[in-house]
C-alpha cells in the first residue's frame, strides 16, 4: 500500500500564507499607517502653530491698546511649513442706517470688484423719489485722495450702481445722504454709513500627503481650517454687552508681501502700532449694525457673528447677497435718557468703531 505524504505541500502552503500576511501588512503600513502618521505630524505642527499664533495675538492686543508707536516682537518656531504675510485678508463691510425712514443694503463688495458697488434701497419714506442719493466716498488709506461726491438720481433704477474714481480697498468710509447738495453736506441729511476694511492676515500652512493644515491670525482672532471648514479657535475682541457694541478693525500692513518656507525655521515677528482711530462712537437709530464678510475665511467670521454675537441673518429672494446684523431693543418712551441726553421712542444701539493699523515684519533668524 502506498501512503501519500502531504508534509511538503503543507510547508508550501504555510510559506505562501506567511508571505501573503507579510505583504498585506506592508501594504497596510504603506497605504494607511504612513499617511496616518504624516497626517498626525502635520496636526501636531498645526497645533504648535496655533498656540504660538495665540501668543502672537496676545502681544498684538498689547500693541493695540498701548497706542501709536508701541511695538512688540515675538519668535515663531516650526519644524516644517510656510509663513505668509498678506495685506488683503478678508474684507469686512459694516453698514447701518442713521435715519429710521431709510433702510438699505449693499451689494457687489466682493474681492473681485475694486471700483464699484451697489446700494439696494429696501425702504425709504424721506423722499418721494426712491432712487436719489448722494454718496460721499472717503479714502481713509490715502489722505492725498480727495473725498469723492457721487450723486445718483432720476434713473428709476434700484439697486443703484456707484462707480468710484479710485480703488475701494484697505479702508473706506462711505456716507449716504438723502438729497443732492450745493456745497458741503449737512449732518441732518445723513441717512446711512458704510465702512470697508481689508484686514490682512498672517497665514501658517503645513501639509501631509492627504491634508493641509492652515492657521490664520486675522483681525484679533485665530482661524483654523480653510474655506467652508474654517472656524475661529481664538475669539477676537468684539465687545457686545446689553446695548453696547464695540468693534476694533485691526489691519495688518506688511512692510513686504512675503512668504517663507522650509524645515526647522525660526522667525521673529515684529508689530508696530502705526495708528489707532476712533471712527465712530455714537448712539444710532434704528437699532441695527449690519455686516458682510468676503474672502477665504468669511465662513468662520459669519459663524462667529451668528453664534457668539447673536447676529441674525437677513435673506430675501430679491437679494443676491445676505447680510448679518446686531439688533438690540432696550429703549421705550418711559426709559431714562442714556448718557448724552438722547431719548427716543425708537430702539437704538451704542456703537463704537475703532481702526488700528499694525505694521508687521518677519525675519528668519535660524
Amino acid at each position: 500500500m502506498h501512503i501519500k505524504n502531504d508534509n511538503a505541500v503543507s510547508e508550501v502552503i504555510g510559506i505562501v500564507l506567511v508571505v501573503g500576511i507579510v505583504t498585506f501588512a506592508i501594504a497596510v503600513v504603506l497605504f494607511w499607517a504612513i499617511p496616518y502618521m504624516d497626517d498626525q505630524k502635520a496636526n501636531v505642527i498645526g497645533d504648535s502653530a496655533e498656540i504660538q499664533l495665540s501668543t502672537v495675538n496676545n502681544l498684538l492686543n498689547d500693541v493695540v491698546y498701548q497706542g501709536k508707536n508701541s511695538s512688540r516682537s515675538v519668535n515663531f518656531v516650526t519644524d516644517k511649513g510656510e509663513l505668509h504675510l498678506n495685506s488683503k485678508g478678508d474684507r469686512f463691510i459694516v453698514f447701518y442706517s442713521v435715519n429710521k425712514t431709510f433702510n438699505f443694503t449693499v451689494l457687489d463688495f466682493d474681492d473681485n470688484i475694486e471700483d464699484n458697488f451697489q446700494i439696494e434701497i429696501l425702504d425709504r419714506t424721506t423722499n418721494n423719489s426712491q432712487d436719489k442719493v448722494s454718496v460721499f466716498i472717503e479714502y481713509l488709506y490715502d489722505d492725498s485722495l480727495p473725498i469723492e461726491d457721487v450723486f445718483i438720481g432720476g434713473t428709476g433704477i434700484n439697486p443703484i450702481n456707484v462707480n468710484s474714481n479710485n480703488d475701494l480697498i484697505k479702508a473706506i468710509k462711505i456716507e449716504l445722504y438723502a438729497k443732492s447738495f450745493i456745497g458741503p453736506p449737512r449732518d441732518k441729511d445723513l441717512v446711512g454709513l458704510i465702512w470697508l476694511f481689508n484686514v490682512g492676515n498672517i497665514l501658517f500652512k503645513t501639509s501631509s500627503g492627504s491634508m493641509v493644515a492652515e492657521i490664520i491670525a486675522e483681525n484679533g482672532g485665530i482661524i483654523r481650517g480653510n474655506g467652508d471648514s474654517s472656524f475661529l479657535v481664538d475669539k477676537p475682541n468684539l465687545i457686545q454687552k446689553d446695548n453696547l457694541f464695540v468693534t476694533n478693525m485691526i489691519q495688518f500692513k506688511p512692510r513686504h508681501e512675503s512668504s517663507f518656507g522650509g524645515n526647522a525655521v525660526r522667525y521673529r515677528i515684529l508689530f508696530i502700532n502705526n495708528e489707532t482711530n476712533i471712527l465712530e462712537n455714537k448712539i444710532y437709530v434704528p437699532n441695527e449694525i449690519r455686516f458682510q464678510v468676503y474672502g477665504e475665511y468669511s465662513d468662520a467670521w459669519i459663524h462667529h457673528f451668528k453664534s457668539e454675537l447673536n447676529c441674525a441673518e437677513f435673506t430675501d429672494p430679491g437679494l443676491d447677497e445676505p447680510f448679518y446684523y446686531i439688533k438690540k431693543e432696550f429703549l421705550s418712551d418711559n426709559d431714562v435718557s442714556p448718557p448724552g441726553g438722547y431719548q427716543s421712542q425708537y430702539n437704538c444701539i451704542y456703537f463704537s468703531l475703532i481702526q488700528t493699523e499694525i505694521e508687521i515684519d518677519v525675519d528668519v533668524i535660524g
